[in-house]
C-alpha cells in the first residue's frame, strides 16, 4: 500500500457523530471527486476515487445522512503487475439527489455553480477540518516521504481552491496553487506543512509514520554528507602529499636537498619520512604551526616548479 493510500485508509475509518461534520466531509468529497451525468433521462452522480476505503466512507456518509438515495460501488483495474492501478466509482442516484446537491453546494438556487465552500461548513473548527479531510479523501495525494516531501489536492473549481487555501492559511499551513490539465492543484512541499495537514485532518498515525521517515531520512543524509566530506578531505590530503613528494623528488634529482634553507630542508625530510601523513599529523610531529608548515611545503613546490622550468623538464 502506498503512503498516500494508507493516509486515506486511516482517516476513512473515522465515523463522526455530528451530522454537520458528516455533511461537510461528504460535501468536500463530492466537490473534489464528483461528476454529474445524465443517464436514461435521469441525473446521477459519479464519484471517482483512487481508494477503496475512501469510496466505502463516501457510501457510509451518504447512507448516514438520510438522503433518499441509492449508491453502487464499482471497481476498475488497469495495467498488470507493478503497473496495475485500481480505481473506484461510487454511483449515486435517486429522488434525493437534488437535495444532496443543494445541501452540499453543488446547486445554489437551482443552478449548478463553481463550487465554493458554503458558510455552513465554516461555522466551527470541527466542520472545517471535516471539509479538508473530505477534500483529501476525494482527490488528495501524498508522495512517498522516503523520496519526496510533496502533497496535493486536485480541485476543478477555482473558487473552491481559493477557499481551501484560505482555510489552510487559518491553520498556518501555507499551501500554493497551480493550474494543471484543466484543474487547480493545491500543493505543499515542506515536510512540516504536510505533517501539520495530516494532523489537522485526524491522521495521527500517519503523522507519526511520516515524521519517523523524515527523521531517518535526515540522519541518512547527514551521515552521507559527513562521509562525503571526510572522503573529500582525505582525497585533498592525499593529493597534497603526492604533490609535495614529487616536488621533493625533483629537488633531490636536480639540485639536492642540501641546497634548501634549513626550514625547507626539515620540512622535506619530514615529508619523506611520513609520505602519507596529513598536514595535521605532521604538525603534531614537529610542533611547527599548521600555517607555517603549509607555507614551507608551498615554497618547496614553487621552487621545484622553477627548477623544472629552468631545466626544461616541466
Amino acid at each position: 500500500m502506498t503512503f498516500s493510500a494508507s493516509v486515506k485508509e486511516e482517516i476513512a475509518r473515522a465515523r463522526p457523530r455530528a451530522k454537520s461534520v458528516r455533511l461537510a466531509e461528504l460535501a468536500a468529497i463530492l466537490h473534489s471527486a464528483g461528476f454529474l451525468q445524465l443517464s436514461g433521462g435521469a441525473w446521477r452522480l459519479r464519484l471517482e476515487m483512487d481508494s477503496h476505503a475512501a469510496a466505502v466512507k463516501a457510501q457510509w456518509l451518504l447512507g448516514s445522512l438520510g438522503f433518499a438515495l441509492e449508491s453502487e460501488l464499482q471497481a476498475h483495474e488497469k495495467g498488470r503487475g507493478k503497473e496495475r492501478v485500481q480505481s473506484f466509482d461510487v454511483i449515486v442516484y435517486g429522488e434525493g439527489l437534488g437535495k444532496l446537491l443543494s445541501d452540499t453546494g453543488f446547486f445554489v438556487d437551482g443552478e449548478l455553480v463553481g463550487g465554493g465552500i458554503l458558510p455552513v461548513f465554516e461555522e466551527n473548527g470541527a466542520v472545517r477540518r471535516a471539509f479538508l479531510r473530505g477534500a483529501y479523501l476525494g482527490s488528495g495525494y501524498a508522495a512517498n516521504p522516503n523520496k519526496s516531501n510533496h502533497m496535493e489536492i486536485v480541485i476543478r473549481s477555482e473558487r473552491l481552491a481559493e477557499d481551501i487555501l484560505r482555510l489552510l492559511a487559518e491553520y498556518e499551513i501555507h499551501a500554493k496553487r497551480i493550474y494543471r490539465k484543466g484543474s487547480y492543484v493545491i500543493y505543499l512541499k515542506g515536510g512540516e506543512g504536510i505533517a501539520d495537514f495530516f494532523g489537522l485532518i485526524g491522521a495521527s498515525a500517519s503523522v507519526m509514520a511520516y515524521q519517523n521517515i523524515r527523521i531517518l531520512k535526515e540522519i541518512r543524509n547527514n551521515t552521507n554528507r559527513a562521509v562525503n566530506c571526510d572522503t573529500a578531505n582525505l582525497n585533498k590530503a592525499v593529493g597534497a602529499a603526492l604533490r609535495q613528494k614529487r616536488a621533493i623528488d625533483t629537488i633531490i634529482r636536480e639540485v639536492g636537498l642540501e641546497s634548501l634553507p634549513p626550514s625547507l630542508y626539515e620540512a622535506a625530510i619530514l615529508r619523506r619520512q611520513y609520505p602519507e601523513a596529513t598536514l595535521n599529523e605532521l604538525v603534531a610531529l614537529t610542533g611547527v604551526g599548521k600555517s607555517g608548515l603549509y607555507h614551507r611545503f608551498s615554497k618547496i613546490e614553487a621552487l621545484a616548479k622553477e627548477i623544472e622550468i629552468e631545466r626544461g623538464t616541466e
